[in-house]
């Protein structure tokens, strides 16, 4: 799959309002330049609500009535599903295409906010199971009053069971946790511009070479597109809980010492969280705050 000539297929069907209706649109509008709506009036009351910001994005949306239409239009690309309800996997299986789930709508997050110009800086964190990433990026986001990005990966094997688990399975995970933070940091309410990020498609790419010894060249080189400004790295110098989930208790070190060499050949600055969890907690805090200091001292000096 190469993100750059896939399209994606998005039906706004199932979603829990009209504010998740147009996060999961712009959602469907990061993971491809070609996105195709069904011709509906919900469809035209999103795409005028979502005007403004869509006529200055390279994103193209489509309108269209039947299926199999699209299927044509896309001959020779990669096609993705996109949305809320079940009844969308059973047109992706028919499409023999990928399946691609869209979240809840962020805390903090608003439609209006996306027509706000802004940047942002991420801070990530990355290591194996059980090391205390979720745990750490939400007592971050929550002591800062910083905005988070769930592990998309979490809730798309919550969508489907584990044993969707496989090789194929890399591509959506990491467009989906890629789609995921711009979706978030777009319609964000919160007024810092440092988004916390509890996996990236970085985690997916290790996972993929761990597990399954992946050398796509076009897979590696989008998720090291994905390069944070700083990275978390979460030691596995705790115990192996098991979530329903995880299932790698004896690969920890491994994938641990796989993700440095990954951030150390990419030039991304990061920092080793270990100890005890109050250790952990405080060291996670410093470089928070370090980050923060940071950007305050860049956007003085833009001022």
């Amino acid at each position: 799959m190469n993100p750059k000539s896939n399209a994606i297929l998005f039906d706004p069907t199932g979603a829990r309002s009209v504010e998740h209706q147009l996060f999961g649109l712009l959602f469907a509008c990061q993971l491809s330049s070609q996105v195709f709506v069904r011709d509906t009036e919900l469809t035209k009351s999103l795409l005028q609500n979502m005007d403004p910001y869509l006529s200055g994005n390279p994103c193209n949306i489509h309108c269209f009535t039947d299926w199999m239409n699209v299927y044509e239009f896309v001959r020779g690309g990669d096609l993705l599903v996109c949305g809320f309800a079940d009844v969308m996997t059973g047109v992706a299986d028919r499409m023999g295409a990928e399946y691609i789930p869209i979240p809840d709508v962020p805390v903090g997050w608003h439609s209006r906010n996306i027509f706000i110009q802004k940047s942002f800086r991420r801070v990530v964190m990355l290591g194996p199971e059980s090391s205390g990433k979720s745990y750490t990026a939400k007592y971050l986001a929550q002591k800062f009053s910083l905005p988070m990005v769930d592990e998309y990966t979490r809730f798309y094997f919550n969508f489907f069971g584990m044993q969707k688990a496989s090789v194929t399975n890399l591509w959506p995970l990491a467009l989906g946790q890629r789609g995921l933070e711009m979706a978030t940091y777009l319609g964000s309410s919160f007024d810092s511009t440092l988004l916390v990020c509890d996996s990236s498609s970085l985690q997916v790419l290790v996972w993929g070479k761990l597990l399954y010894g992946v050398s796509d060249l076009s897979f590696e080189s989008f998720c090291r597109q994905d390069r944070p400004q700083h990275v978390l790295m979460m030691s596995p110098d705790i115990p192996w809980v098991a979530d329903g989930q995880r299932a790698n208790p004896n690969d920890r070190q491994q994938f641990f010492e796989m993700c440095k060499s990954e951030l150390l050949e990419l030039g991304v600055t990061f920092d080793v969280i270990d100890g005890p969890l109050a250790n952990r907690l405080q060291t996670a805090s410093n470089c928070i705050q370090k980050s923060i200091n940071l950007l305050s001292d860049i956007e003085g000096s833009h001022q």
